[in-house]
């Protein structure tokens, strides 16, 4: 009989750690790619605002407009270093989601070469009892016809 692999509570415990680990490093990705998304349209943004800004300058602006520009544009540059930040945090936690995650896949790997080893013992181990009991059969049968030929 089969005996089952010792340590499976483990094993299934470092599956579910492992699958946990993946599903927030998925989330987290998610939400790097949004804030990336985020970061192309603030700049895309940025970019039409300051072409508007040089062919508002080369119609003539009053100080009071040009004034306004530079302090939208100044907001801009603001949020644009804010979300450049927000998108680098989440690169850093994708990374650190990510190591995380390649921890808990050694994890879950040692314990299946160690379910994997088990198994192989236990077949070596059955193998060795079914051909002992074939050697007890056979020494038994050849000792039978032994002693049926000495009886003739």
């Amino acid at each position: 009989m089969a005996q089952a692999f010792r340590f499976q509570f483990l094993l299934e415990q470092a599956q579910e750690k492992s699958d946990k680990a993946a599903r927030l490093m998925a989330e987290i990705k998610a939400q790097w790619q949004l804030g990336e998304q985020k970061l192309q349209q603030l700049q895309g943004f940025v970019g039409d605002y300051r072409n508007r800004f040089v062919t508002a300058q080369s119609g003539g602006l009053s100080v009071n407009q040009w004034r306004d520009y530079q302090l939208f544009m100044a907001k801009l540059d603001t949020a644009l270093k804010q979300q450049v930040g927000e998108v680098e945090l989440f690169r850093q936690r994708f990374d650190e989601a990510k190591a995380r995650w390649l921890d808990t896949q050694r994890e879950v790997k040692a314990m299946q070469a160690l379910a994997e080893r088990q198994a192989r013992t236990e077949l070596a181990r059955q193998a060795k009892r079914e051909q002992k009991e074939l050697d007890e059969y056979a020494s038994k049968l050849a000792y039978r016809k032994t002693r049926e030929q000495q009886d003739e």
